[in-house]
This record gives structure tokens, sequence and C-alpha cells, in this order.
């Protein structure tokens, strides 16, 4: 057994142990507690930067109604599902080709999965089709020429073209 005096001996050196032990646990708590400081401050300062970098919550509300708006606008060019089908587009670029004075020598609606497309073939002014093509581009619908092939006669200002037209409508396109 241990004597007396070994008995307080090893009670001092676990006292000092424990003293020790919670120095170092206060020591590097303290120091842990100082670096979280130091993050927190670093993440306040990035915080209000990046809060003085956001737009203002009118400006958000103004850029979503614009946006809103502008998506509108772009729905307004499609045509919806029953105002327009095959037959009265034909006679729609029928009449358009006539103003030009574009002879339609034939056309058909052409069977498409998801497509509402008409193939003409047409003869004329070049300069008359010049400028059908700018009113269907310009066209406050979307009219769509997915092809288009262009014969002209050498010296003339004749042409031929087959060309395959179509509309859009909000329910054939995905999304």
């Amino acid at each position: 057994m241990l004597a007396k005096r070994e008995k307080i001996l090893l009670g001092v050196l676990i006292g000092v142990i424990g003293v020790c032990a919670g120095g170092i646990g206060i020591a590097l708590g303290t120091e842990r507690l100082a670096t979280a400081g130091e993050k927190a401050v670093r993440y306040e300062e990035q915080i209000r930067k990046l809060a003085q970098s956001l737009p203002s919550e009118a400006d958000i509300t103004a850029q979503r109604d614009a946006l809103q708006m502008e998506l509108a606008k772009g729905k307004q060019r499609f045509y919806s599902a029953g105002e327009m089908n095959p037959y009265l587009f034909g006679t729609l670029v029928k009449k358009e080709l006539a103003a030009h004075d574009i002879t339609v020598v034939r056309y058909q609606v052409v069977d498409q999965k998801n497509a509402n497309s008409l193939e003409f073939s047409v003869s004329g002014n070049v300069r008359s089709f010049v400028m059908f093509l700018k009113e269907v581009s310009e066209s406050p619908k979307y009219w769509t020429i997915s092809s288009l092939t262009l014969n002209m006669r050498e010296g003339t200002s004749a042409f031929t073209a087959a060309f395959r037209i179509g509309y859009e409508t909000l329910d054939s396109q995905s999304g």
C-alpha cells in the first residue's frame, strides 16, 4: 500500500494534472472563441457588402413586371389553339401572294406531327416575292418558312419557288 505521504503526492499530482488540463482546455476554448469572433466579423462585413450589391425590392418587382409584360406580348404573337387551321392559313397566304401578283401554281397541307404548315409552288416577279418574305417576317403572328427553293430565269426578274410555310400556336410549342 501507499504511504500517507505518497497518497498526498499522488493527490497533488492528479490535482496539478487536472488544473493543467483545465488550463489547456480554457486556452483552446478561448482561442476558438477568438477565431469564431473574427469569422463572425468577416461574415457580417460580407453580408453587409452583399446586401448593398443586391437590387432593391422595388427594382426586382419592376423587373419582374417588365418580364411578365414581355412574356404576355410574346404570347400574343402565337395563334390560340382554335384560332387558326391549315385551310384558313392557306387562304391567308394565298391572299398575301395574290396581293403581290405572285401566282400560286400548287399548294398542299403538309401532314407533320405538331406542325401547322403548307407547301406552296409559286411564280412571279422576284421583287414581289422579296416583299412577301419581308411581310412574313414582320407578321404580327409567328409565321415560319422552314424550307425555300428559289429558281431564277437568267436575264429576267421572273422566278419559281417552292416553300414550306407554317404558323405557330401556343399548344404546338414546348414549355
